[in-house]
């Protein structure tokens, strides 16, 4: 059976119980069937945030702009005593519980979503990611995404655009698809857009973990909900040829296959921007003489077992040895897994 929903009146009101207009009356909104606050809109843009309550005129009238699919609980009160501090409730007049907001065409899908932020807030602009509950933080709110951690970036099914700030604890509205400004950045035309390593912020190049959040449709404006999580994750196929010196540096996103032919011993750093679960096979050469590569351990770098213990023996003049590796988010490393030489 369908449910019903409240007819809309675009001139409303609080009234008293005689039927008479309410002055400095209070409206606080929550998501339907909780105390969970939630912000409503001045505009039908959705781009202005009433104030929580929402304090009604002098002819006890009030404007409110509802996020479409979203169900809300209003509470009425009588204007609490002058001279009260702020946030102060007054006398309780009636609560209007599953008022569902009438969805409109719209080229854009946002949601409410609870703030998960202990003692902050989520900032206009930030990427913020659906929380399971993965490092000791609340299912189902949102928090800044991080590319340092796999679960704050790679790993989450939902990610999204925080439209508005949004204190914490309270509901704010996230863009998952669509057409969004980004604060501060300056995107390449028609590249993609990634998660980045600073809590909540997006970059033209890729954080540790690798996610894509959306497409640059021009310097300021960015087109959300293009690229689900596998699509974020792959890895191009192809052999990327690595740049020789004594310290070589290894990007993770270019590739699988990588080839250094060395002119002398050397040091290859933890591989940037990798993915979970991710394979690379080191193709080491050695020119002109014998060869050593040492697999830094640092940060992010290589983890030998018991089986296939380190370092990597030398590589003989004129040959190629082949070193097999697999990314572990969890444990921030590389795991060698394979050796094969003399080619």
């Amino acid at each position: 059976m369908p449910a019903g929903t409240y007819a809309p009146d675009p001139d409303l009101h609080v009234l008293d119980t005689n039927g008479l207009p309410v002055i400095g009356g209070l409206v606080w909104t929550y998501l339907a069937g909780t105390t969970s606050p939630i912000q409503t809109f001045a505009d039908v843009g959705l781009s202005v945030p009433n104030p929580n309550p929402i304090v009604a005129d002098g002819a006890g009238r009030f404007l409110a702009f509802l996020v479409p699919g979203t169900a809300y609980k209003f509470v009425y009160e009588l204007a609490p005593p002058s001279g009260s501090p702020p946030l102060t409730h007054g006398a309780a007049l009636f609560t209007r519980d599953n008022i569902t907001a009438i969805t409109a065409s719209s080229p854009a899908t946002d949601v409410n979503g609870i703030a998960g932020v202990a003692g902050g807030s989520i900032n206009a602009g930030q990427a913020v990611y659906l929380s399971d509950g993965t490092g000791g933080l609340t299912a189902g709110q949102w928090y800044p995404t991080n590319a340092t951690n796999a679960y704050q970036s790679s790993t989450p099914t939902i990610i999204g655009i925080a439209v508005n700030a949004i204190t914490a604890g309270t509901g704010g509205l996230i863009r998952l698809s669509g057409t969004v400004t980004v604060p501060g950045v300056t995107f390449v035309v028609g590249g993609r857009v990634y998660l980045s390593n600073t809590p909540g912020a997006v970059s033209n190049s890729p954080g540790t973990n690798q996610r894509v959040v959306g497409q640059a449709q021009d310097a300021t404006t960015l087109i959300v909900g293009a690229w689900p999580t596998p699509a974020a994750s792959y890895v191009p196929p192809g052999n990327v040829v690595l740049t020789d010196g004594p310290v070589v540096t290894l990007d993770a996103s270019l590739g699988s296959i990588f080839t250094l032919t060395a002119a002398g011993d050397r040091t290859l750093n933890p591989p940037i921007n990798p993915t979970e679960g991710q394979k690379i096979v080191i193709r080491h050469g050695a020119s002109g003489a014998n060869r050593t590569l040492t697999l830094s351990g640092a940060a992010g770098g290589f983890h030998w077992g018991t089986d296939l213990a380190g370092p990597l023996p030398t590589t003989l003049n004129g040959t190629w040895d082949y070193v097999g590796c697999i990314y572990i988010a969890g444990g921030l490393r590389w795991d060698v897994v394979s050796l094969t030489r003399g080619f």
